[in-house]
């Protein structure tokens, strides 16, 4: 599969589901193959479907997640009978690079009962865990890790965002068309009206706003007013039609 259509579903799973209005975050992205990083049209619709701020490339997974071993009993029981526990024993204490080489479908040898003998992916399952806070994935030889720590100015974003998806989304219930202009007001929390402000170009530019009015209530020429909870956040938003 394609390097682009890959990485918007794992890296929406590593997101949840990858909602829409959600805070914008940070991403990496580790290929198993050390290859180039997509072109630019592919890394732009990467970032916007996966809703994040940047994404860095890495040659592999390594500094992404660590690896451990769980040994699959019921293979090692028909191989290794009353050995079994020596030779899970031995499993659990492999390193990562012996278990990178597994992860890619090789074998690794271990010491048992004094005598060497080889496993792989059927004695084995090799677990990855992220690295400090990152939310990992993986898929074949593609891994992606998000980072969700969000800083005020995240925060702001992603209400933004959600500012947005409601507006339109009143939009199309107050029955108006889809290149109508309007004239918009935003009221609420002081969370809302924050965001509201440092966003006010781009909640005007998708919801055709000519005028955006944050603070101050909907005014009498508001033909639509709805109050609506916004992540949290107590918000009214009043619309009209542009003349």
């Amino acid at each position: 599969m394609p390097v682009g259509r890959r990485g918007p579903r794992g890296a929406g799973a590593a997101r949840g589901g990858g909602r829409r209005g959600a805070p914008p975050g940070r991403g990496r992205w580790g290929g198993g193959g050390g290859g180039p990083a997509p072109p630019d049209d592919v890394l732009a619709l990467l970032i916007d479907e996966i809703n994040v701020k940047t994404v860095e490339f890495a040659a592999s997974s390594e500094g992404l997640v660590t690896l451990s071993a769980r040994p699959a009993f019921r293979a090692l029981g028909r191989r290794f009978g009353k050995l079994t526990p020596e030779a899970a024993a031995r499993i659990r204490e492999l390193g990562e690079a012996q278990l990178r080489v597994v992860r890619g479908g090789g074998v690794v040898r271990i010491e048992v009962g004094g005598g060497t003998e080889e496993v792989g992916g059927d004695e084995m399952e090799v677990v990855e865990e992220a690295r400090g806070g990152w939310v990992v994935r993986s898929e074949g030889r593609y891994t992606v890790a998000l980072d969700p720590a969000l800083d005020e100015g995240l925060r702001r974003e992603g209400l933004a965002r959600e500012l947005v998806n409601r507006i339109q989304r009143l939009r199309r219930d107050s029955g108006l068309d889809i290149t109508d202009r309007i004239r918009l007001s935003v009221d609420g929390t002081e969370g809302v009206c924050a965001a509201a402000r440092e966003h006010e170009a781009v909640i005007a530019r998708e919801t055709l706003a000519v005028e955006v009015e944050v603070g101050s209530g909907p005014g009498e020429d508001c033909a639509v007013r709805k109050e609506v909870v916004v992540d949290g956040e107590a918000a009214v938003l009043g619309l009209a039609r542009q003349a």
